[in-house]
């Protein structure tokens, strides 16, 4: 007969001097998240407001965020691996390198493109298509760069605009690589990486349709994103590892985010065993 291990409750890991306490934020905000009949005409528009209403449905197709006056990158055309889907998948690891080797801009294009790029488009309604599963196709996510070893660009954070297909060159140098160290949990993940993603996500893209069901979509949606990197850095021969421990206003204030309408919720680190 098998022996089974006593365990801890979740609860009293979470509350262990009161168990039975109320008011957690946490549990409040899956409440308000939840839909209910009685309730869904007044938390969400109707399916088809999109097609309906015309300032949502101009709305849609902007749903990215533009950096005006700033130097911009053009990306290369996105050349996504013929790696099979089975491989990647038995290989995948989150793993570190202790020694890290540059990739090119190439390389990096292929990441982004692949997990938050343009792939189609919905003409009748002008919706620019991506890989991921998005909630209505609103895409509240924007993705950050910051580069550390990548051939063709100089070390800074730059923010991928996927409507264009460049970057948008929003700092060079090595300030932004010393805020994002200062800003995680653990600074020593810093090191030895090609870069850092950081995904953010401007709640109004979704919540204007889904309500506080909006906040729910958009983190989902961060895990599509992620799952994709992850992916095609495997693909790739790179080494990916998914970071949650970080201080969310020192890397909200690094990327000129209020935290609140706009805020960073994953950071993804990259590097490239020589």
């Amino acid at each position: 007969m098998s022996k089974f291990e006593l365990t801890t409750t979740y609860r009293s890991a979470i509350f262990p001097e009161e168990p039975d306490v109320l008011h957690d934020p946490g549990e409040n905000f899956i409440e308000a998240c939840k839909y209910a009949p009685s309730t869904l005409a007044r938390q969400a528009l109707p399916p088809n407001a999109i097609e309906v209403v015309p300032a949502f449905r101009n709305s849609v197709p902007r749903s990215t965020k533009f950096y005006q006056g700033v130097p911009t990158v053009a990306l290369p055309k996105p050349k996504l691996p013929q790696t099979p889907i089975d491989e990647i998948i038995r290989r995948r690891r989150t793993r570190y390198a202790e020694v890290t080797a540059s990739i090119t801009l190439q390389t990096l294009t292929n990441i982004l493109h692949g997990a938050y790029g343009v792939t189609g488009k919905v003409e009748s309604i002008g919706i620019a298509q991506r890989a991921v599963p998005s909630a209505g196709a609103m895409y509240p996510l924007d993705l950050y760069w910051v580069s550390q070893k990548v051939e063709g660009i100089e070390n800074g954070l730059y923010h991928y605009n996927p409507l264009r297909h460049q970057f948008e060159v929003l700092n060079v140098g090595d300030e932004p690589g010393k805020a994002l160290r200062s800003a995680l949990v653990q600074p020593e993940m810093y090191k030895e990486k090609v870069g850092h993603l950081i995904v953010t996500s401007a709640f109004g893209r979704t919540r204007f349709k889904y309500g506080t069901r909006g906040y729910r979509f958009a983190l989902l949606e961060a895990g599509h994103v992620a799952q994709s990197v992850v992916m095609l850095s495997e693909a790739h021969g790179m080494l990916a590892a998914c970071l949650g421990g970080y201080y969310d206003d020192q890397l909200d204030a690094m990327l000129r985010l209020d935290g609140i309408n706009e805020t960073s919720i994953y950071v993804i680190a990259l590097s490239r065993v020589p």
